[in-house]
């Protein structure tokens, strides 16, 4: 599943310190989950984040990261992709 930024978003493609959030829906969906399962599962600490990967080798001036997310035996990954294009002319 790749989530994309919306309007009143902010992910600036020449950092690597932006920040964001998963929209607990969404992410339940993904695990295939209810929400309240969700909230408990993170309430327990059982809602794990097992990898983020980056499109770039170092990760830095990633345009697409990969986050993968466990509760229980449901995993699932959830692509953000920034909305400009690193670099400069």
């Amino acid at each position: 599943m790749e989530v994309r930024p919306e309007a009143g978003d902010h992910a600036p493609a020449n950092r690597d310190d932006w920040c964001f959030g998963f929209d607990s829906e969404q992410l339940a969906t993904a695990l295939n989950i209810t929400t309240d399962s969700l909230f408990q599962a993170n309430r327990d600490r059982k809602l794990t984040l097992e990898n983020v990967e980056a499109s770039t080798p170092d990760g830095e001036m990633a345009l697409i990261k990969r986050y993968t997310f466990r509760v229980g035996a449901n995993e699932t990954s959830l692509s953000v992709q920034t909305l400009g294009q690193a670099g400069s002319a």
